[in-house]
């Protein structure tokens, strides 16, 4: 795997920001492989090289509810701080 995809998946964890790091915007596909067949991915539409965006629909997903919970717990324990 190229080193520059490693960052774009540290720097985009949940569902895909709708662009690129190449600037060029990002959409949902289904894939047609044997491996994976009808598995949605996001993907870069300029490009499918190495660097360009490509993650699972379903690791989004994970990663975005991941997200979402960090945040609810963050609110939690400042609602927490305010009432003392």
């Amino acid at each position: 795997m190229h080193p520059y995809k490693l960052q774009v998946f540290e720097l985009e964890k949940g569902i895909s920001s709708k662009v690129c790091v190449c600037g060029s915007d990002v959409t949902t596909y289904t894939s047609k492989s044997i491996a994976n067949p009808g598995r949605p991915y996001f993907r870069c539409i300029a490009s499918r090289k190495d660097g360009h965006l490509f993650k699972w629909v379903e690791d989004g997903m994970y990663e975005e509810v991941q997200n979402l919970l960090q945040r609810v717990e963050r609110i939690e324990v400042n609602e927490l701080r305010v009432e003392d």
